[in-house]
């Protein structure tokens, strides 16, 4: 599944973790930064199993989002059984 948040950016530090986004992703430890993005485990509490949340940083142009958005439809049509 692939949502967007358009609030939330890039953290300094780990200061996400621990915070709920959309009232329903539990932000854990920060897995991975890169120039551009965060990586962070998380809980899904209504599907109650772990995920992974992507911070983007603020400064993407709209061709950047609709490359990420295609890709990220793709990934999330994968089966890892």
């Amino acid at each position: 599944m692939v949502e967007v948040v358009n609030q939330v950016g890039m953290s300094e530090g780990n200061e996400i973790s621990g915070t709920v986004l959309l009232d329903r992703y539990h932000i854990g430890q920060r897995l991975g930064k890169g120039a551009s993005s965060e990586v962070f485990l998380a809980t899904d509490r209504a599907e109650k199993k772990l995920c992974a949340v992507k911070l983007f940083s603020a400064g993407l142009d709209s061709f950047s989002v609709a490359r990420l958005l295609d890709e990220f439809g793709h990934l999330s049509e994968l089966d890892h059984r």
